[in-house]
């Protein structure tokens, strides 16, 4: 399987004591935060938090100092970044604005927007939205249209965003709209503007989440006006800028330590030994004997005996990961992939029963969209903490050619028997 290496490097001196330096401000200022406000990560939002951070001059830490920021390395920044996810700390407030709109604005602004806005979010003294989403648009963000006709002094905004985290808590937002439509080209007539959220004309609506969450929004523009020098960078250009702003957006440390709280605190539970409450029932295994290997798929163990359900509306049922008797382990069962993905493979894992309640569950839930996900997200925590030393996009190819986990040669050989059976076709490869 390709792999990527990178060779270790140490930081420069300036970025190394930078670190002690943000982590006794992190111990100090979050010292008496709970679990459950650290694991919002960078969704967490608090002005006043964001504000300590520009007083310390950790915000636009790479700009310009003509505009409020400091001239410092991207290695210093990136210290800040990670010791700030890493802590739980609540930088949502400041951290769109830092992170994209603000250099958004140094490389397509106008020299009067980025002296009106650069210094102030420097300072952590405004929140930015992002306006890209729109309904029927979701991956394919040219076929937007919401429109932004010229008239005189500005535009007049007609249409709508979703998705649009913090609107409602925000100030400002960029967004994309279209100005001119041009047949067969949906990537041209595209614009960004700077839109003041609490502008007449605009009206944001919350999206509650599954666990009673408000931080998505729908926001409507119905005949709102933006004037002629909100517009950013060139009208017509808004694709060139906004694919920009998305390689700002997507190339931070949020993209792998979103969830470090929340797998911290999922590791704590667990435990180095777990308990009876981590899940173990084998009578076989001792309190502080090595976990035995165990095989993947069907809810058999090697060697053991068929699992008995969990009781929770089938959460897990039938596909748990059991441990069997440990004269086994000379004998694993071996699972196979489809083709491909990898060989087969064995797994040492040792679960709390939570872990394996999302990384088992059944292949889909299609009364509980929402369910899956956290299934999938689930595996890809256990997976990226090594868990368990199977790729977890194994797992989810398995899943999706109609089996739960990785399927053991012995329900392949099953399957092939009973083909009037099969709900599904197998893996390629498998045949």
């Amino acid at each position: 399987m390709p792999t990527f290496n990178f060779d270790l490097c140490e930081l420069p001196p300036e970025a190394q004591s930078l670190r002690a330096e943000v982590r006794e401000f992190l111990r100090d200022a979050l010292g008496g935060m709970s679990s459950s406000k650290r694991a919002l990560s960078w969704g967490g939002f608090d002005r006043e938090f964001s504000r300590q951070l520009g007083a310390r001059g950790w915000i636009g830490m790479m700009w310009p100092k003509k505009y409020g920021g400091h001239e410092r390395t991207a290695l210093e920044r990136y210290v800040v970044l990670e010791e700030c996810l890493s802590a739980g700390a609540p930088v949502s407030a400041h951290w769109v604005a830092d992170r994209q709109s603000g250099p958004l604005l140094l490389r397509f602004g106008t020299e009067e927007q980025r002296q009106r806005f650069l210094p102030r979010i420097a300072r952590g003294e405004l929140a930015f939205a992002i306006g890209m989403s729109e309904p029927d648009s979701g991956s394919d963000l040219a076929s937007i249209r919401t429109r932004a006709e010229h008239v005189e002094g500005g535009y007049r905004v007609n249409g709508t965003k979703i998705w649009t985290s913090n609107a409602h808590i925000s100030d400002y937002a960029i967004a994309l709209f279209r100005t001119k439509v041009v047949p067969d080209k949906k990537h041209e007539g595209l614009s960004q503007f700077l839109v003041d959220l609490k502008s007449p004309g605009i009206r944001i609506r919350p999206i509650i989440d599954l666990a009673g969450g408000h931080h998505f929004n729908e926001v409507h523009f119905e005949n709102a006006f933006v004037p002629d020098d909100m517009l950013v960078g060139k009208e017509g250009e808004g694709w060139r800028q906004v694919s920009t702003e998305l390689a700002f957006e997507r190339s931070g440390p949020e993209r792998y330590l979103s969830s470090i709280r929340l797998i911290m605190e999922l590791i704590r539970e667990a435990g180095r030994e777990p308990g009876e409450r981590g899940g173990d029932r084998s009578p076989h295994r001792a309190p502080h004997h090595p976990p035995p290997d165990v095989a993947l798929g069907g809810g058999h163990a090697a060697g053991g005996a068929e699992p008995e359900p969990r009781g929770r509306g089938g959460q897990g049922r039938r596909h748990e990961l059991r441990a069997g008797d440990p004269g086994d382990r000379a004998r694993p069962a071996r699972c196979r992939a489809p083709a491909g993905l990898g060989q087969p493979v064995r797994a040492n894992a040792r679960l709390s029963r939570p872990a394996r309640a999302v990384l088992f569950a059944p292949r889909r839930h299609a009364r509980d969209p929402a369910r899956h996900h956290r299934a999938r997200a689930g595996a890809a925590m256990s997976g990226a903490f090594g868990t368990l030393a199977v790729p977890y996009r194994q797992a989810s190819c398995a899943n999706r050619w109609g089996g739960p986990g990785l399927q053991c040669e012995a329900q392949l050989e099953a399957r092939r028997a009973n083909p009037q059976q099969e709900r599904r076709p197998l893996p390629p490869g498998t045949e």
